[in-house]
């Protein structure tokens, strides 16, 4: 059976998964959202509105994922999952367990079909990572593996895979990134992988893990700033409701990109001002950036200036985070690198791990 190496890094708002091949990234990335749903009711509903049969491949669009592992439940993925349940649609972030669930499963397979159409059978190396608080805790890594260490039959899109996970690596969040960016010749070497919901900090020596410093808190993340906003949403406009997914996403990416619109919200038929929201979404992005820097600054703090990471080397700043407290972080932190497509890197660094799994085994068969 052919082999397959894949870096899987399932952040609560997107997946992005890594192979390396013929000394290349190849990657893919999807909201890492699903929901229970059928796929042939969809399709059934579909042919209901426009009274035409077609072919699965033609009804779904090239962001849309059905996946149904067997004796299991059938779940949309990723858009499909935000465009039929946008307010059902869960990352599974707060659920205990997340990281060894079916949904994991699930967007870890999907994650193999997307990097591997064509192949229907595939014997898979994977690499994936735990926030630092999880990886901490007494048997998540084990369980972890043991939930994905098995073979799987399941169709996506309504074509049948089997996929046989044999070795699983993991890591803590940071460690991939630091795979990446570290660099030879240097005594101390930060990581600060700044996620949807967690912030993580990893720290290398010349030739060892300084466990100390790497630790990681749930408190604060990218999503945050959003939640902000929802409950000033809320509390103006005296409503429960709760922003989608896209208004989420775009208030993100107007904040990030300055090509970007912040999005309409509408709360009991009454338009809020779009200066309102991009008020309201600038103030979160500062609370929220002061709040990662007062823990960074307590976990690393080796001086009384109030500044972090002083005596280091060298910090890097990865994941999603540096599109947005970049100002704010440069105050703790007067040196620090912000790697090329940082959102990137821990994935980048899981896949490699696996490539690595793969050669060593490889290695021991040639023995």
């Amino acid at each position: 059976m052919k082999k397959k190496t894949i870096g899987v890094d399932t952040g609560s708002r997107r997946v992005k998964a890594v192979s390396f091949v013929n000394g290349k990234f190849e990657r893919v990335s999807f909201p890492s959202l699903t929901v229970p749903g059928s796929l042939d009711e969809y399709i059934l509903q579909q042919e209901a509105r426009d009274g035409k049969k077609k072919p699965i491949s033609e009804r779904l669009k090239s962001n849309e994922y059905a996946i149904h592992i067997q004796n299991g439940v059938e779940h949309f993925v990723g858009e499909l999952a935000v465009r039929q349940a946008p307010q059902d649609a869960s990352s599974g972030f707060g659920v205990p367990g997340r990281y060894w669930s079916d949904r994991s499963i699930e967007l870890i397979l999907t994650s193999s079909v997307l990097l591997a159409p064509d192949d229907e059978e595939l014997e898979l190396y994977i690499c994936t990572g735990l926030p630092a608080q999880t990886y901490r805790t007494r048997g998540a890594i084990d369980k972890v593996k043991k939930n994905l260490i098995r073979d799987f039959e399941f169709t996506f899109n309504g074509q049948k895979y089997f996929r046989a996970i044999t070795q699983v690596d993991v890591l803590q969040e940071g460690a991939g990134a630091t795979i990446i960016t570290a660099r030879e010749g240097l005594n101390t070497q930060g990581t600060i992988d700044i996620g949807s919901r967690t912030v993580d900090l990893y720290v290398v020596g010349p030739d060892n893990v300084i466990a100390r410093w790497c630790v990681g808190t749930d408190k604060v993340g990218v999503e945050k700033i959003v939640d902000q906003v929802q409950d000033w949403v809320q509390r103006e406009y005296q409503t429960d409701m709760v922003l989608s997914p896209y208004q989420r996403d775009a208030i993100l990416m107007a904040l990030a990109y300055d090509n970007r619109s912040f999005p309409k919200i509408t709360v009991n038929g009454e338009a809020i001002p779009i200066n309102k929201i991009r008020q309201w979404a600038r103030q979160a992005q500062t609370l929220v950036g002061n709040d990662i820097n007062e823990f960074i600054v307590k976990s690393w703090k080796d001086s009384d200036s109030g500044l972090a990471a002083t005596t280091f080397d060298e910090v890097n700043v990865d994941g999603g985070g540096p599109y947005f407290f970049q100002e704010t972080l440069h105050t703790i932190l007067p040196h620090f690198i912000v790697p090329k497509q940082p959102e990137w890197k821990n994935a980048e660094g899981y896949a490699t791990q696996a490539y690595m799994l793969l050669e060593d085994v490889r290695s021991e068969m040639a023995m």
